[in-house]
């Protein structure tokens, strides 16, 4: 049986912060289309004890994977669609 679940941004967002802000970092999001965004990317880390930006992403699911802050049936939606799930449910198989 296949099992897929959708999250928002924002809800992908909240989550991973709270995975971050164990380790001191925060996760911060350029508004769409605007030159922050399209030279440094949509979403990016920041070390909150060094005031500095760590990371930097289009797209936040990698992040959350890395920091287990989703399961692999979990998707934030606009980044992955169903099928992609259910391609990697099926591969693991």
């Amino acid at each position: 049986m296949t099992v897929a679940a959708s999250m928002t941004e924002h809800a992908a967002m909240l989550r991973l912060k709270r995975f971050l802000k164990k380790q001191g970092k925060s996760i911060r999001r350029n508004k769409a289309n605007t030159e922050a965004a399209k030279s440094s990317g949509r979403f990016y880390i920041v070390d909150e004890l060094k005031g500095q930006v760590v990371a930097t992403a289009e797209e936040i699911t990698p992040w959350m994977r890395e920091y287990g802050a989703m399961e692999d049936w979990e998707y934030v939606i606009g980044e992955e669609t169903i099928r992609d799930i259910i391609r990697k449910q099926n591969s693991s198989l």
